[in-house]
């Protein structure tokens, strides 16, 4: 049988959020909490001839039926195939290192933004807004369905409503993803249409003047065509004075069976407002003391960090025959970020008492916008040579134009007390005074008038993964190619990266891995001239690593431990010689 149910989550800060559900109800659901064996239920119309057959000694004995119910919390969140490495692949057979955030986890934790999942992720932690560090080294650029290219531009921190699956690849990724950090990528899956169908209301409400609302639907409507539609809107303050956000999201998608090849297209729209976000944290002396409450903020209560913006995407994916699949992405996306900030510059005594009472602080005024079109196509080809050897071929390439155009301004703040209103005033650490200066009246510093940006990637790579007996050994290589425009300067390069790894199946459940990766980071355009003693090669990565992988508890819980060394050159320094 069947019910509506309603489930009420409460988690921290009071909130809580009102998910409407179907459900199946039945003895099992009870059951499978207790962790007791399961019966099949009688019906009405056999209780009678239950009760019939048991009144007699000379019938025999009747057997119960036994339901086994494998319940979600037993599977531990655990994801069985990473897209991450392009090779469909269980954790226990890849050389590489790929923590996978799953859909119901991010349900669970009620996790809203990436920002709420880093923690789940070893050697990951937050650096600033979308910018994380990974393995040491700070990483901003993340990439969606295994394609770069992010609607998310600029500071904006990437919402999860429409994220299926977010991915970590740790260390170098240059021979799979192209110019990259050496500690790693972000890989976000998305929400596609589905032949399932399945819905979900929710509604939330909390403290700091919280509330929002989401919806999403996927399913088939005909035989051919599965469908996806998806709201999602929420408006709250934050902890800090002067910071609230708003967040609008919409996404859609259909997929199309065509004589066993599939189409996708998806469409997604979001708009965020964040007031006074760009924030700087909160002051503290030599030995580490807070020097104001930890809710204050240096930024006015109407600045603000708008993002528009709206991508579109189509992916085609089957089979050319039985042994070789492909797929094919493109992606376009149009987005534009403005910011206006109050920056905190440095600290201040306001009194002249001889201790720092205040900070400093500047006007920033900028304006981002990128177009970016980004195109990917794989292909796999498997075959299987013995019952014990079997070999794995991907080919692939990827290109992506990011056209973009900025503008940036700023006024220094004035070292006087007296209050003003043409002029960013300091702005003291016990009781500040907001709303003194007037940002239309500040005499701004044009840094940027407005300059077309434009990068352009190609890469084409391949990688060979051949399996004998209890040994798996992985070699690949990638050709990127690239070019910068910026300032009225054009520069463009090459670059080779690499990787190769080997895994020993100890047994079923026991892996040793290991592996050797690489990556590269162009330098930045402006330092290419020959004035600024360029040109300069790019910055490259490199890691070796070795560690070991384990299922265990029936394959409930998968664990590992690794050892790496990760190695970073080319970094280009500025110095103070004419």
């Amino acid at each position: 049988m069947s019910n509506e149910l309603t489930r009420i989550n409460v988690s921290s800060g009071a909130n809580f959020r009102a998910s409407i559900y179907r459900s199946v109800a039945s003895t099992a659901l009870l059951a499978s909490v207790l962790s007791l064996p399961v019966y099949a239920q009688n019906t009405p119309e056999n209780q009678s001839e239950t009760s019939s057959a048991t009144s007699s000694a000379n019938d025999e004995e009747r057997a119960l039926e036994t339901v086994i119910v494998t319940s979600r919390a037993q599977q531990l969140y655990r994801t069985a195939v990473t897209s991450a490495g392009k090779l469909p692949t269980e954790p226990l057979t890849s050389s590489q290192q790929i923590s996978a955030i799953t859909d119901e986890l991010i349900k669970d934790q009620g996790a809203r933004t990436s920002q709420d999942l880093y923690r789940n992720i070893s050697g990951v932690t937050v650096f600033s807004y979308a910018g994380v560090t990974a393995r040491g080294f700070r990483q901003e650029e993340n990439f969606f369905d295994g394609l770069r290219g992010d609607p998310y531009n600029g500071f904006s921190v990437p919402q999860l409503f429409s994220v299926e699956r977010v991915e970590f690849l740790k260390g170098p990724a240059g021979m799979l993803y192209g110019q990259s950090a050496p500690g790693g990528i972000f890989n976000y899956v998305t929400k596609k249409p589905s032949s399932s169908t399945e819905g979900n209301l929710t509604a939330t409400i909390g403290e700091n003047n919280r509330f929002g609302a989401s919806g999403d639907y996927a399913g088939p409507i005909s035989e051919k065509v599965d469908a996806r539609a998806g709201l999602f809107y929420e408006s709250q303050d934050t902890q800090r004075t002067n910071a609230d956000s708003e967040v609008f999201l919409a996404d859609g998608g259909l997929s199309f069976d065509i004589a066993d090849q599939k189409l996708t297209v998806q469409v997604l729209h979001l708009e965020t407002d964040l007031g006074g976000n760009r924030l700087r944290g909160v002051p503290v002396n030599d030995e580490g003391t807070f020097l104001a409450d930890r809710r204050w903020n240096g930024n006015e209560a109407d600045d603000f960090l708008r993002l528009n913006s709206t991508s579109f995407q189509a992916r085609l994916e089957g089979a050319f025959s039985e042994n070789i699949t492909y797929d094919l992405t493109g992606r376009y996306i149009d987005a534009e970020e403005r910011q206006e900030f109050h920056n905190p510059r440095a600290l201040f005594d306001t009194d002249d008492d001889g201790s720092p009472d205040g900070v400093t602080r500047e006007f920033r005024k900028q304006l981002r916008a990128n177009e970016i079109f980004s195109v990917g196509a794989n292909a796999i080809w498997s075959t299987e040579i013995s019952e014990t050897v079997s070999n794995r071929v991907l080919i692939g390439a990827d290109f992506t134009d990011d056209r973009g155009y900025e503008e940036a301004a700023r006024a220094r703040g004035s070292t006087s007390s007296t209050p003003t209103s043409d002029v960013p005033t300091p702005l003291t650490f016990i009781n500040p005074q907001y709303g003194i200066t007037n940002r239309a009246n500040y005499d701004l510093d044009i840094r940027n008038p407005g300059s077309d940006l434009d990068t352009q990637q190609f890469g084409f790579y391949g990688l060979n993964e051949l399996t004998i007996g209890q040994f798996i050994l992985t070699g690949g290589i990638r050709l990127d190619s690239f070019e910068n425009q910026a300032e009225g300067i054009t520069f463009s390069d090459e670059e080779l990266t690499y990787r190769g790894g080997v895994v020993y199946r100890v047994t079923p459940n026991v892996s040793l891995f290991g592996q050797y990766a690489t990556s590269f980071e162009p330098q930045d355009v402006e330092t290419q001239v020959a004035g600024a003693g360029g040109p300069f090669d790019p910055t490259t990565g490199d890691m070796i690593e070795a560690g070991a992988k384990a299922s265990i508890f029936d394959d409930r819980l998968q664990t590992s431990i690794a050892f790496y060394e990760i190695k970073r050159s080319n970094l280009v320094q500025g110095t103070d010689e004419d």
